[in-house]
């Protein structure tokens, strides 16, 4: 699936195209992933330098190329449609998990993050998805919960920062009937559309 919204930047007078991540990306992608890291990811990791050299271990060009070119990733980026220069990266797995999803500090507050989740979340009915599921960071539950995405579990994460995973179902939960006694209950409907998160 290719999203390409072009998006206005509320109050700023700068315009965002939200594409499809090219293996052309990886370098620009990686750099701005550094980037956000480090300056808009300070509460998460306090400039520890053994926590920020652990959570951009695999912030390298060909790690970046690879979750771009892999079969099981949807990786898409937003640029900047005056300049075509990155605003931000994100990524969902077909299992449902939200890996990446980081705006470049000049581009914070101007819609960019927002304009990246719709997009992951629209790719993510399209494969059937019932729910998109996120390790939000310190630094990011807020931009999630104001999207929906509600509080689940804490975890350390492989590079030592501790996480929360967030979740928001992306189809509605229905309230299961009960069998209404037609052909001798043979048949009956549960009316809750049988619909299950691919999530494990």
């Amino acid at each position: 699936m290719n999203d390409t919204p072009t998006l206005s930047a509320p109050g700023h007078g700068h315009a965002t195209c939200v594409r499809m991540a090219q293996a052309a990306d990886a370098a620009a992608a990686c750099g701005l992933l550094r980037a956000a890291i480090t300056r808009t990811c300070a509460a998460d990791h306090g400039h520890d330098p053994v926590l920020l050299a652990g959570w951009l271990a695999n912030k390298t060009p060909e790690h970046v190329a690879g979750w771009i070119g892999a079969a099981a990733n949807h990786c898409i980026v937003a640029t900047a449609e005056r300049d075509g220069a990155l605003a931000g990266v994100a990524l969902v797995t077909r299992k449902g998990r939200i890996a990446l999803l980081h705006v470049a500090p000049d581009r914070l507050r101007r819609g960019v993050g927002s304009a990246l989740l719709a997009a992951l979340e629209r790719q993510g009915r399209a494969w059937g998805l019932a729910e998109l599921r996120v390790d939000g960071t310190r630094s990011a539950r807020d931009f999630f919960a104001r999207h929906g995405y509600r509080k689940g579990v804490p975890i350390n994460t492989t590079y030592g920062i501790v996480a929360v995973t967030l979740v928001k179902r992306l189809v509605p939960s229905y309230a299961r009937r009960p069998a209404c006694g037609c052909e001798g209950g043979a048949g009956a409907s549960t009316g809750d559309g049988r619909t299950h998160s691919e999530v494990p």
